[in-house]
């Protein structure tokens, strides 16, 4: 296939939102041979759509059985951080993921919380790396200090790990497709 050919493909991923990768474009030489590689990449994507237009409604029968929250609250642009309590939002995401038997995007740490832990490693390595450089002489080992500020940083966000209790992704869409991706293989074998 010419320039003219290569055109009319890219013309072709657009209008199908496909990309279709060079080495498989590379031995398209007739018409046929176009219509099997897009055909290809649309049904796969078909097929992604209905998975995850499948896991969809399986969350979302989960969560308002779980959360006790209105059906109609549960659509792709809600902030899950908005409809799901909570009170004992942890222990309610550990048996969600159970009794559906997939794995979920960990819950984070609230901005305040973060934020904290940020400034808090940040100081403890980088301030224990200045004193070390400042201290060289006096102390035997330099590399020491900036250990100790990473050791006490692993130790808070241990600690914190209770107060990891926010969606990201935060949007149900998102967060459907993050399932989907932690998930494809168990998925797509049971469907």
């Amino acid at each position: 296939m010419g320039l003219d050919s290569v055109e009319i493909l890219v013309e072709v991923e657009n209008a199908f939102d496909i990309s279709i990768p060079d080495r498989e474009a590379e031995i398209v030489y007739t018409v046929g041979d176009l219509h099997d590689l897009v055909w290809k990449y649309v049904e796969n994507k078909i097929n992604e759509s209905c998975l995850s237009r499948s896991l969809f409604y399986r969350l979302r029968s989960s969560f308002v059985e779980t959360f006790k929250i209105n059906q109609e609250h549960f659509h792709p642009n809600v902030q899950l951080n908005k409809i799901i309590p909570q009170l004992n939002r942890r222990e309610n995401w550990k048996i969600l993921q159970q009794d559906l038997e997939l794995e979920f995007p960990n819950l984070v740490l609230p901005e305040f919380w973060s934020y904290t832990l940020f400034t808090f490693s940040s100081l403890s390595i980088f301030g224990s790396a200045i004193v070390g450089i400042i201290y060289r002489g006096l102390i035997v080992e330099v590399t020491l200090f900036p250990i100790i500020g990473i050791v006490a940083t692993i130790v808070l966000s241990y600690l914190l790990r209770f107060k990891r209790t926010e969606f990201n992704p935060a949007t149900i869409r998102d967060f459907v497709r993050r399932v989907l991706a932690l998930n494809y293989r168990n998925i797509n074998k049971s469907v």
